[in-house]
């Protein structure tokens, strides 16, 4: 059975969607505290739409079925598959600016990934 997935916001259908931030969701309060940090980033629902496949009461959506649901659904330009527990540090320009770089790099590229932080 393929998970269901739920668009929390986002622009309306036809409009243009730069990111898409797909997640499986455990435990609405820390999702809730990601996508306000993601937001007060810049990540605002003009342009960015916010997807979940929710598991807070069951796991409906594993590894492999789950961000498949959610990679079928996306409409960005960039997806981004991330844990509910992400906090922005940075404002949307410096992504921005580290996506551009990769364009100049390699303009085929596909994939980017990041583990783990620094702190200050």
């Amino acid at each position: 059975m393929t998970p269901r997935v739920d668009r929390i916001c986002g622009p309306a259908v036809g409009a243009g969607v730069a990111f898409s931030f797909c997640t499986l969701m455990t435990k609405r309060q820390q999702y809730d505290e990601f996508r306000a940090s993601m937001q007060a980033a810049g990540f605002t629902d003009t342009d960015c739409e916010y997807l979940i496949v929710d598991n807070s009461q069951s796991n409906v959506g594993d590894g492999y079925s789950g961000l498949n649901s959610l990679l079928n659904e996306a409409r960005g330009r960039f997806v981004i598959l991330c844990h509910q527990d992400l906090l922005a540090i940075d404002p949307r320009r410096v992504l921005e600016q580290r996506l551009a770089e990769l364009d100049r790099v390699d303009p085929r590229w596909a994939l980017a990934g990041n583990a783990g932080g620094r702190y200050a």
